[in-house]
């Protein structure tokens, strides 16, 4: 089956809110296809979180009886409003809380589903563990000085952006911080 052909147009809407509209010459455009056009769009350029307005009401159900009316384009159109983190929301006019999707894959970086808050943090823990060794171990390994420091403060970095998401405590925070300083103290 060959690749549905479909075009994306910046736009704006009646409010002048940005949206992407996506054209399909024929047929009806599916979920799936609109799916897979903003995930391997070129370079990614489309990739993130998207709203759909799907209108259901009497409105849309059908023409009036007019000529025409009946003479429609085999394709389909449908408009897109892109969710930005720390912007108003396209529907409700709320602004979006920061760090919410991770901005690669659109996976719910707060509660992952099934996931409890207190399981959340552990993982947490375990993955700054996890990077705590390997950043130990490089700036071990590491030839220059130059090289130490840029493992030093990317594991203080990734410290930092678990506190600024609310996944450990300022207290946490401090304590990270000497756990990581006093082990390197012991690795000299």
């Amino acid at each position: 089956m060959a690749k549905a052909k479909i075009e994306a147009i910046d736009n704006v809407d009646m409010f002048g809110d940005s949206v992407l509209t996506l054209t399909k010459k024929r047929g009806k455009l599916n979920l799936e296809e609109i799916g897979d056009f903003l995930r391997y769009s070129t370079y990614g350029m489309y990739q993130g979180d998207w709203v759909i307005v799907i209108r259901a009401g009497e409105q849309t159900c059908g023409g009036s009886g007019w000529d025409l009316d009946m003479k429609k384009d085999p394709g389909d159109e449908v408009d897109l409003y892109k969710l930005e983190q720390q912007e108003a929301c396209p529907v409700c006019r709320k602004e979006l809380p920061p760090f919410q999707y991770c901005p690669e894959c659109g996976a719910d970086l707060m509660y992952p589903k099934n996931q409890s808050r207190q399981q959340a943090i552990e993982n947490v823990e375990l993955t700054l563990g996890k990077m705590k060794a390997e950043a130990v171990r490089m700036i071990k390994d590491a030839g220059c000085e130059e090289a130490k420091k840029a493992w030093y403060h990317s594991h203080l970095g990734s410290i930092d952006l678990a506190r600024q998401m609310g996944l450990i405590t300022e207290e946490r925070r401090q304590q990270l911080y000497k756990e990581f300083r006093d082990q390197l103290k012991l690795e000299e």
